[in-house]
């Protein structure tokens, strides 16, 4: 029944129901962020105290203290939280699906978007629930928040790559990856590892496909670099796992100096932002911090 056919009343309070739960939302989404900065402002306190730990007993072991130099063991590499050691020139990201970039890699596609020229190929239009033309505009205005314009971002509408929870073949990706290096003329390529982080299987099939690519390819000038997948307790302490990266084996760890980045970014994949990817942006560690590894070195 229509709501114009209701008496006043009963539209008056169908409209202070909606109000009501409009107000609800906003006070939800308010919380969260300010969860987001409050975990974030910790963690970055944390990461501040551990180095300068670190730092008095790498002094205190070049005095002479034994006991200190011992426990001092353990390296800290400046070089990683930047963007030094990933190759000058133009910069691909490969990803499967819209979405991906927002949230997986929105710590490193931002930073490296301020100090390089960033391509984003993406292999599919996201057309699982049909919603393929909305993602595909989706994804436009999600790259342009993290700094990449519409001429640098390469949406590929495959039949052979659809959409699902079933591995691609790896021919036609390493076909759409082909062209699109010819194109940009990269000096290092950024996806997934074979874990997908998230275990889904075209994400696999992608690093997959990229790593055969790098395997058969005649270019010696492209490096690999791969986003490190961690056991699930790591995945979800958000921005406190900066100190276990940092101390890692990873090469590279990028830490987001806005922690509502992927939240903002996330937001323009309306038809994907449902409340359990609102949770997993607001405790997942992808949205503050990203690690990578060299995948090939170069040949």
């Amino acid at each position: 029944e229509d709501c114009c056919s209701h008496d006043p009343v009963e539209r008056n309070a169908i409209m202070q129901a909606d109000y009501l739960l409009q107000d609800l939302e906003t006070l939800v989404f308010s919380v969260l962020d300010a969860l987001q900065w409050g975990m974030w402002i910790l963690a970055v306190v944390g990461f501040a105290c551990v180095i300068a730990i670190h730092r008095r007993r790498q002094r205190e072991a070049a005095d002479g203290s034994p006991a200190v130099a011992a426990s001092s063991s353990v390296a800290v590499d400046s070089t990683k939280n930047s963007a030094a050691g990933v190759e000058e020139g133009p910069v691909l990201f490969v990803i499967a699906h819209p979405d991906d970039e927002a949230m997986f890699f929105t710590p490193c596609l931002s930073e490296l978007s301020a100090q390089r020229q960033v391509h984003l190929l993406c292999l599919s239009t996201g057309d699982f629930d049909g919603l393929g033309e909305m993602r595909r505009k989706e994804l436009v205005r999600s790259a342009a928040l993290l700094g990449i314009p519409l001429e640098r971002l390469h949406q590929e509408e495959d039949p052979l790559l659809p959409d699902n929870p079933r591995p691609w073949p790896l021919e036609p990706i390493v076909d759409h990856l082909t062209v699109c290096v010819e194109q940009v003329k990269p000096t290092s390529i950024i996806t997934f590892d074979p874990y997908g982080v998230s275990g889904h299987p075209n994400h696999q099939s992608v690093a997959l496909a990229v790593r055969q690519w790098m395997k058969d390819s005649e270019r010696t000038d492209i490096r690999c670099w791969e986003l490190e997948s961690v056991a699930l307790w790591r995945k979800f302490i958000g921005p406190f796992d900066v100190i276990l990266s940092l101390f890692s084996s990873a090469d590279h760890v990028f830490f987001t100096g806005n922690p509502l980045l992927a939240h903002r970014t996330m937001r323009a994949h309306r038809s994907q932002y449902v409340w359990f990817r609102r949770l997993f942006v607001v405790f997942s560690r992808y949205s503050y911090l990203n690690t990578l590894r060299l995948q090939s070195p170069r040949r």
